[in-house]
């Protein structure tokens, strides 16, 4: 299926195929959804209409839906005509909305276009209609340039600027692999409620009494010696920046990496509180990075690599944990509700690890084509629970995550 790359990496999905949904049972969406994907591309994004009514979208390619992007950037006029040049020759781009629904995103020669319009002139909407460059639509009749009647014309636009490099990669209209839509609040109850009603069971079936803090000090043989605090490492690993809000700060990392021209980013990385981005350069300039990493509070080195940024998490301390519950317990729910996300096979359990008075099971997340939203998922199915991002460890290639997630889950 064609897509768009920008030459700052941000790839557009064209030509994309659209369906209204229908049906209030979840169970007949979901099958639907399935289906369609298997025929049309396991790429996905729903827009809720009306209850039990979606705009379902599909590709076989990953990236932003060009359609609605340019739609979204124009404030969504019920009607729109958008077309703007492309360097190649006689080609331009071509969005048209029909009734507050795309009807056309895609890269067409300039007869092609023609035609289009010629079509579009049958109907009876009024467009709001916008364009760039020397393409083969006006506002008024002439050689070689379809001019749609006045009757149908809402407003017409020369615009100064082309748009396409300007628009903005909106997560919300970034397509979704299936599983991640299939498990959406769209298609299930909100996922916050099966996470919440789990944080009540354990809170009611294996917490224990609130633990006093031991005497920092006692006596033996008339000398004073300090005593370990059996629960230190504990408080320590559960006072770190909670998963689910690292998650969302290194997806707005990335977002805010698109600021920044002329550099891509090959991989994104996080340990003991500081995000490390490889930068690989794509046009940009060493001094114009140099500026933008001291404006944003990044420090920066060459590596073999590339060049790296090196952030530290703006993300806040949790604090004290006033309950400890059972590891045996906690460890398979937390996998139950990742397995909502990822594959259970995704999931690597490690070694049980003592230390005082409790206890911690490492868990490794690999994943392959990540979006962003699966990362923000992957966070909110994290939170409540007693756990520790130790580190995250990606590669970055057209705009997809590889790499793993390591967390300990903390017990008695």
């Amino acid at each position: 299926m064609p897509t768009l790359r920008r030459d700052d990496g941000i790839q557009f999905v064209t030509q994309s195929y659209r369906e209204l949904l229908t049906g209030r049972r979840l169970s007949v969406l979901r099958s639907k959804v399935r289906s369609l994907a298997i025929k049309h591309g396991e790429y996905v994004r729903l827009f809720k209409q009306d209850v039990g009514k979606f705009d379902a979208v599909f590709s076989r390619e990953a990236g932003y839906l060009l359609g609605e992007t340019v739609w979204y950037h124009f404030g969504k006029p019920a009607n729109m005509i958008f077309c703007e040049a492309l360097p190649e020759k006689q080609q331009a781009l071509l969005v048209v909305v029909r009734s507050n629904s795309v009807y056309i995103d895609t890269k067409l020669s300039y007869a092609a276009i023609i035609d289009e319009c010629a079509s579009l002139a049958l109907a009876k909407e009024k467009y709001a209609i916008y364009a760039y460059g020397d393409v083969p639509l006006s506002d008024a009749s002439g050689a070689d340039v379809f001019a749609f009647d006045s009757a149908q014309v809402e407003s017409f636009t020369h615009l100064v600027n082309p748009v396409f490099n300007q628009l903005v990669a909106d997560p919300a209209l970034q397509l979704q692999p299936l599983e991640l839509v299939l498990t959406s609040s769209h298609l299930n109850r909100p996922l916050t409620k099966p996470m919440i009603f789990g944080a009540i069971i354990l809170l009611v079936l294996f917490a224990w009494m609130h633990f006093s803090t031991p005497s920092p000090t006692a006596q033996e043989g008339g000398r004073i010696i300090p005593m370990v605090d059996p629960y230190s490492t504990f408080h320590r690993a559960m006072t770190t920046p909670a998963p689910m809000e690292i998650l969302a700060e290194f997806n707005n990392l990335i977002t805010l990496m698109y600021t920044l021209p002329g550099w891509q980013v090959t991989e994104i990385n996080y340990r003991d509180e500081y995000f490390s981005i490889t930068l690989q350069r794509t046009g940009g300039r060493a001094l114009e990075l140099q500026s933008w990493a001291s404006a944003h509070g990044a420090s920066l080195q060459n590596t073999s690599n590339g060049v790296q940024l090196k952030i530290k998490t703006a993300a806040m301390d949790r604090p004290v944990q006033q309950y400890i519950y059972s590891l045996s317990q906690v460890t398979p729910l937390v996998m139950d509700h990742l397995s909502l996300v990822i594959t259970r096979e995704s999931i690597v359990t490690g070694s049980i690890a003592q230390s005082g008075a409790v206890k911690n099971a490492a868990l490794t997340l690999n994943f392959s084509n990540f979006s962003t939203a699966i990362m923000d998922l992957v966070g909110r199915v994290l939170d409540r629970f007693p756990i520790e991002l130790v580190s995250i460890v990606t590669k970055m290639q057209d705009n997809l995550l590889s790499g793993n997630i390591q967390l300990n889950v903390w017990g008695n």
